[in-house]
């Protein structure tokens, strides 16, 4: 199960051209009622990516064996039975596709801390263990495989990605009925996670600036909200939906969307995704005053 982002609601894992994968919801659902033995993360985190947390936890709770390969002692890889030491960036040679889409080479700077290794390492090293070798031994090598796959990917160049599509081949949009959402003394408002570029995930918790920069867990409301539900800006608020509840700092912006309380995910303290569930479309939302302005910092 490999993560690009932090986005686990469209990636698809097929290995082999021409052979289709399970989606990441996919993974986790079979993983929960028991079909999969083992489960393999690789580069993820989704004890704090999966925007559904009862997902994640059943999906844990369902397998005998949960192996993590990562550079960092997430969440997901503390409640594994097995961690690979995987290297960061500077430390090992292939391609990156950025934020952007963009596909970005990699040289090694500097070695690596211990026994950590190279993704291709530790997945070659791994399958001469179980009695099978993989055809890729350099990077270029991995990235003329990916190619096959993903005719357009091209380093220095940004990939395209295609419109996401229904069973018949329109197009798939989503506007949700805020009417149809309840919860809260604001009428229709709903919870949407989002993710923000500074986080304080296991990764960027270690750099004080990318702290600083994301500043304290909150969430987002438009000042029409805030001000029917007497919120000022700052202000502690306990946000309840049917499934969970969460503490954060409310912040009152005229760019939110009224009838939306934006929640930003990547705050690892803070359990954002007890709040929803995949099943659901839409999550309504109570949002109540717990301290006045300037209790979060």
């Amino acid at each position: 199960m490999r993560g690009a982002g932090n986005d686990f609601g469209a990636q698809r894992f097929g290995l082999i051209p021409g052979e289709g994968g399970w989606s990441a919801p996919e993974i986790l659902e079979r993983a929960g009622a028991g079909q999969l033995d083992i489960l393999y993360v690789a580069g993820s985190d989704p004890a704090t990516a999966v925007s559904d947390r009862a997902a994640w936890e059943a999906a844990r709770r369902g397998v005998s064996l949960l192996v993590v390969h990562d550079a960092f002692l997430s969440q997901t890889a503390a409640a594994a039975d097995v961690v690979f030491p995987a290297l960061v960036l500077p430390e090992k040679t292939g391609t990156v596709t950025n934020v952007e889409g963009r596909t970005l080479a990699l040289r090694a700077a500097v070695p690596g801390p211990g026994q950590a290794r190279e993704d291709r390492e530790i997945f070659s090293l791994l399958a001469a263990r179980l009695g099978a070798t993989l055809t890729y031994g350099t990077a270029q090598e991995m990235l003329g495989e990916m190619r096959a796959v993903a005719p357009d990917l091209a380093v220095d160049a940004v990939t395209p990605l295609p419109p996401a599509r229904a069973a018949g081949g329109a197009v798939v949009t989503y506007l949700p009925d805020l009417d149809a959402a309840g919860g809260g003394d604001a009428p229709g408002l709903i919870v949407v996670l989002v993710d923000r570029l500074f986080t304080q995930g296991a990764m960027t918790g270690r750099c004080p600036g990318i702290t600083a920069l994301a500043g304290a867990p909150h969430c987002v409301l438009h000042p029409d909200d805030a001000g029917r539900l007497g919120v000022p800006d700052l202000a502690l608020v306990r946000l309840q939906t049917a499934h969970g509840a969460v503490a954060l700092q409310a912040r009152v912006r005229d760019e939110a969307v009224p009838g939306q309380v934006i929640v930003p995910r990547g705050f690892d303290r803070v359990s954002v995704q007890t709040l929803v569930r995949w099943q659901e479309a839409i999550a309504g939302v109570e949002v109540r005053l717990i301290e006045p302005a300037g209790a979060v910092r």
